[in-house]
């Protein structure tokens, strides 16, 4: 949801690495974001140091399950909606798309009949003869 941002009011905090967890062992220093690197450090006598984390606010969704808002807007957030549906329904797509041809092209030519039936005039005032 892209432009979920748009009708959010408040938005999920994430937490955000800032640093690895490092091991030093005699002078060497290597980074994992293993589970189990606490205890691996510590099995070869090294000094662990755990990950540095902070919380930050995000605006894109906070995980792949769709958590992109903790509060929307209900009116911008139902005028979105509609509008989504409008987009994805072909019937209401064809409606749109009759609406707008209707205010664009131009009207047809009718004949006005005479009485007579001949000649026929154009609403314009052009003569049509038949033949």
């Amino acid at each position: 949801m892209a432009a979920a941002y748009k009708t959010c009011k408040s938005y999920p905090e994430v937490t955000v690495q800032i640093s690895p967890a490092t091991c030093e062992v005699n002078g060497y220093e290597w980074a994992s974001d293993a589970d189990d690197f606490a205890t691996t450090c510590a099995a070869v006598s090294g000094v662990f140091t755990p990950a540095v984390t902070e919380s930050e606010t995000t605006r894109t969704c906070a995980n792949d399950n769709g958590r992109c808002c903790n509060h929307y807007n209900k009116r911008e957030d139902s005028h979105r909606t509609t509008l989504i549906i409008l987009l994805k329904t072909p019937y209401a797509i064809g409606t749109i798309a009759a609406l707008f041809l209707h205010l664009l092209l131009p009207e047809d030519r009718v004949l006005d009949e005479e009485k007579e039936g001949y000649p026929r005039a154009f609403s314009d005032g052009e003569i049509a003869y038949e033949s």
